[in-house]
């Protein structure tokens, strides 16, 4: 049974970030804080971005509403990276300063007593602490990237980032309750933050926001795995994600593109550009994530026929969808 202070808690995360959210729509519209259409995006007219800063505030807001503890290290993290905010207020960062930023922000939680305690029993075949840590840093990196990248069209990162932080909630429920609790005031913080970003999005999360979901996914599903989630169940979640990334990255090499350009070539990016809303993207997405969930929470629940049908199935979707916006031929962006 859910207490009171749980529902409380949940409502101040959602409350919060749609009121912080909700500001900083109104704050950028008033001073003309607006981004134009560019190269990497897909929308055609100004729009504010930083809507991220809602979810961050949910986020801490919802913590200390519930009394579950943050460490100084994640409060740290938190901060530094809202400094991203910058570059979605009209000053861009290079891409050397992106990097710089969201190392020092890894490292910063990295030194976390907790996260130390969890390289003494180093996860999946590494025999050192040292191995470990390199292991998170590419982890966190990777999937601060990744979700960067991945956030092109109004609301998928925010659709893709509740369904991924849900299933990792339902493994992590059976073991331990306040890492559950955590996901689910990540999750709130961004229903609040959806009610502005669902299509026609008013404002976008911006690299303070991406930064921080993919900060968040990668530092609770080590956290999961550490907990008895098992790694492939991680990987296959999040799938989807990786998939559009590798295959964009490599499709862009292979036409001798400059692949730190910003770009709007995304196979999600394409469907939108061969006639697809942005909410029927946003929806294809879902169902191969959900897909990919269900697959394995039924697999390490024991139907593990239903579940390698479910994969299969989501497979089937992506190959599928690849072949679809191929038909247009190797020059179509």
């Amino acid at each position: 049974m859910i207490s009171s202070e749980i529902v409380i808690g949940l409502i101040g995360a959602c409350g919060s970030s749609l009121i912080a959210t909700a500001a900083m729509l109104w704050g950028m519209r008033r001073w003309n804080r607006l981004v134009s259409p560019s190269a990497r995006g897909m929308h055609t007219v100004p729009k504010p971005a930083g809507g991220g800063i809602g979810v961050i505030a949910g986020f801490a807001v919802g913590h200390v509403a519930m009394g579950v503890p943050l460490s100084i290290y994640w409060w740290s993290a938190m901060g530094i990276l809202l400094l991203a905010v910058i570059d979605d207020v009209g000053r861009p960062f290079s891409v050397l300063q992106k990097t710089i930023l969201m190392l020092i922000s890894i490292f910063c939680l990295l030194l976390d007593p907790e996260w130390l305690a969890l390289s003494a029993e180093p996860i999946a075949y590494f025999e050192s602490d040292v191995a470990f840590f390199c292991l998170g840093v590419f982890w966190f990196f990777s999937l601060c990237n990744v979700f960067n990248f991945m956030d092109g069209i109004d609301g998928i990162g925010t659709t893709q980032s509740i369904i991924i932080a849900s299933f990792l909630s339902l493994h992590v429920s059976m073991f331990d309750s306040i890492l559950a609790l955590q996901f689910w005031i990540f999750v709130a913080s961004l229903i609040g933050f959806l009610v502005f970003n669902k299509p026609p999005a008013k404002i976008f999360m911006g690299d303070v926001g991406s930064l921080f979901c993919g900060f968040f996914i990668a530092a609770f599903s080590i956290y999961s795995v550490a907990g008895g989630v098992p790694v492939l169940y991680v990987l296959v979640l999040l799938s989807y994600y990786f998939a559009d990334t590798a295959y964009t990255l490599v499709r862009r090499f292979l036409h001798r593109e400059d692949i730190f350009q910003a770009h709007n070539k995304h196979v999600y990016q394409r469907l939108v550009r061969m006639g697809w809303s942005h909410s029927m993207v946003s929806i294809w997405a879902g169902i191969m994530t959900i897909l990919n969930g269900m697959g394995g929470y039924l697999i390490t629940s024991g139907v593990p026929g239903v579940g390698w049908v479910c994969w299969f199935i989501s497979a089937i979707i992506w190959s599928f969808s690849i072949l679809y916006v191929e038909r247009k031929g190797p020059s179509f962006a």
